[in-house]
């Protein structure tokens, strides 16, 4: 029983307006936070040329270059405005295909330890201590590929242009089959190229390709070029 030592009556009890403080789950320090152990590799976009095509497991496809927005190279300035490079490119023959081309786009930044690192989404990077792996999905890329010509955005190859494709093979054939029939590995070239050949001179005749079996390889690169 609470006493009051004045005379009065009980005072009541009070209610601390003391805020409470809640803790958070801590964060990463910036400098400590992961990044890749590569150089900076500025913006770029893809770009195609109707005389650039590949052959990928039997399969026609455009050979796709980079026009890079790196400043001071090929035509982009300093500022990395890249009007330049890209009337530079459209002078040769080529066009730049925009990033949305495919939805959520084609290029991916990762934060490196020297700056920002564009890798297409078709590269995937991988920190091992102070090693970067990147991992790269053909088939992926393959499908992009495809799309790109069934939107309309590249053009089915000129028949010309793969029948240019094959000679150089048939003579890459002629030049290395004397040297296949005792070198394995220019044999191996060889039956490559045969199997290339096949390919082109099915497609400038309008007919299917003649199947063939063969043991598929893990692919470690994507098939286009760095700076085209």
């Amino acid at each position: 029983m609470a006493h009051n030592f004045t005379g009065g009556a009980a005072a009541p009890p009070t209610t601390s307006t003391t805020p409470t403080i809640e803790g958070r789950a801590p964060t990463m320090p910036v400098s400590r936070r992961v990044r890749l152990n590569l150089p900076p590799k500025a913006r770029w976009w893809y770009k195609w040329h109707p005389a650039r095509w590949v052959v990928m497991d039997g399969e026609i496809l455009p050979m796709l270059g980079r026009l890079t927005g790196e400043p001071g190279v090929n035509g982009t300035n300093k500022n990395g405005d890249t009007v330049g490079a890209e009337i530079n490119a459209r002078r040769r023959g080529w066009t730049v295909i925009p990033w949305d081309a495919v939805a959520g786009g084609y290029v991916r930044v990762y934060d490196g330890r020297r700056g920002p690192v564009h890798l297409s989404r078709w590269e995937t990077p991988k920190q091992i201590a102070n090693r970067t792996l990147i991992k790269s999905d053909l088939e992926g890329y393959k499908v992009f590929l495809r799309q790109l010509m069934a939107d309309g955005i590249i053009p089915p190859p000129d028949p010309d242009i793969l029948d240019a494709m094959a000679e150089g093979h048939r003579s890459s054939i002629s030049r290395q089959s004397a040297k296949a029939r005792t070198d394995p590995t220019i044999a191996a070239a060889v039956e490559r190229d045969t199997e290339t050949l096949e390919t082109l001179e099915a497609a400038v005749n309008g007919v299917a390709a003649p199947k063939r079996k063969r043991k598929r390889k893990q692919q470690k690169q994507i098939a286009d070029a760095p700076n085209g």
